[in-house]
């Protein structure tokens, strides 16, 4: 049977490592701060210096950008993000070795992933006289970096050369 699932972005890594994490901070539309648990109470990052952690196969718009239309752009961008992810929240990160790459690490040193949040459970329906209690829902989780893709906040990028990537504006 064929995937029907649409994609989004293509995946070629050879290695990948599932990282427990929780939310320090929204820097931007495609980073976090993030400290990092490694089980046993040992966190990579400490109170006082979490650790960055870099959208995998996305770019957003510069913050910084002196564009209007990008800046309002990469606001919306932090705020659709800072939306899903509240200081302290458990995110899973899905860190990736790649065998042409430098590995878990993007140029400025922080850790390429794609990021995992919980949405928001429905509420469970009371319990009605004469019948079981209902089921409650499963937790469900969702890719924030394919959620910026298909929202059009944040392009496909490879970690390549960001020239021309968002000179139209949008």
């Amino acid at each position: 049977m064929p995937d029907t699932a649409p994609k989004i972005r293509q995946r070629t890594f050879t290695d990948e490592w599932n990282i427990r994490s929780y939310i320090a901070e929204v820097h931007d539309g495609d980073t976090v701060l993030a400290w990092l648990d490694l089980g046993a109470r040992f966190y990579i990052g400490s109170q006082q210096k979490p650790v960055y952690v870099r959208f995998a196969g996305c770019d957003t718009a510069e913050l910084k950008s002196t564009d209007p239309a990008l800046k309002a752009k990469a606001d919306q961008g932090k705020q659709f993000v800072a939306d899903r992810l509240k200081v302290g929240d458990m995110v899973w990160l899905q860190t990736y070795k790649s065998g042409d790459t430098n590995g878990l690490f993007d140029k400025y040193g922080r850790i390429l992933s794609d990021v995992y949040y919980k949405l928001p459970l429905p509420p469970v329906p009371p319990k009605k006289k004469g019948q079981p209690a209902p089921t409650p829902p499963v937790q469900q989780w969702s890719c924030l970096n394919d959620e910026l893709l298909a929202s059009g906040l944040a392009k496909a990028y490879d970690g390549g050369s960001k020239a021309g990537l968002w000179t139209d504006g949008t």
